[in-house]
């Protein structure tokens, strides 16, 4: 921890959490909020208070732990150049500026940043802190449910193509069954009609005797 404006060092409750070069190693794979101020800025004297009771009970609710994901600290003008260092370029040209720095963005090289353009009060910043916090959470789960629908949703495509297979198999051997049924049926009807339309004879047999089947088709 360093002294954030505050000239008397003493001070415990005017002291500021600062950014080590190691959160900003870990910002760069994460995401966070940073708060850019320089010494002697009036607005960035009148904010601190409100700003230090913020991050303290962030802290305390375990939010920007160093063992956390998320990022959360300030840091002075003019050791900017550590976000430089790290491949990380901010689109900062006042003060006081708070920025949520996500990895994602880094990565696609965007530097505008998001900005928080509420009042600076405790609550606020709080409320735009824990909201932050969360944005990555909701993100991840919202890609793990929507991969989980692809994979149902893939599961009961192959299940419905699966049975619309069977059905055409039944169907096809439906038609063709009933192809030779009516073949069948058509051959032993003319046989019976003409007992000597397959070389003589009787015939099936049934037609022979008057009482026989031949009697029927006559």
């Amino acid at each position: 921890m360093f002294g954030f404006l505050n000239k008397n060092k003493g001070n415990e409750e005017n002291k500021m959490v600062m950014l080590t070069e190691s959160d900003v190693q870990r910002l760069k794979n994460n995401h966070g909020v940073v708060l850019f101020f320089m010494n002697g800025c009036g607005h960035c004297t009148d904010m601190k208070d409100d700003w230090n009771a913020a991050v303290e009970e962030c802290k305390n609710n375990g939010i920007g732990h160093s063992s956390d994901d998320f990022v959360l600290g300030a840091i002075e003008n003019g050791n900017k150049d550590m976000f430089q260092k790290h491949g990380i370029t901010t689109n900062v040209s006042g003060y006081p500026t708070i920025l949520y720095i996500s990895s994602e963005n880094i990565r696609q090289g965007n530097t505008n940043h998001e900005k928080y353009e509420n009042p600076r009060k405790k609550d606020e910043f709080i409320s735009w802190i824990k909201d932050k916090k969360n944005r990555k959470k909701s993100k991840t789960q919202a890609v793990k449910t929507n991969n989980i629908g692809k994979q149902i949703g893939g599961g009961r495509s192959r299940s419905r193509s699966r049975s619309n297979r069977r059905k055409q198999t039944r169907k096809s051997k439906s038609k063709r069954y009933m192809k030779r049924h009516t073949r069948h049926h058509k051959r032993t009807r003319r046989q019976h009609r003409h007992p000597n339309i397959l070389g003589g004879g009787s015939g099936c047999g049934c037609g022979s005797g008057s009482g026989g089947l031949g009697s029927l088709f006559k």
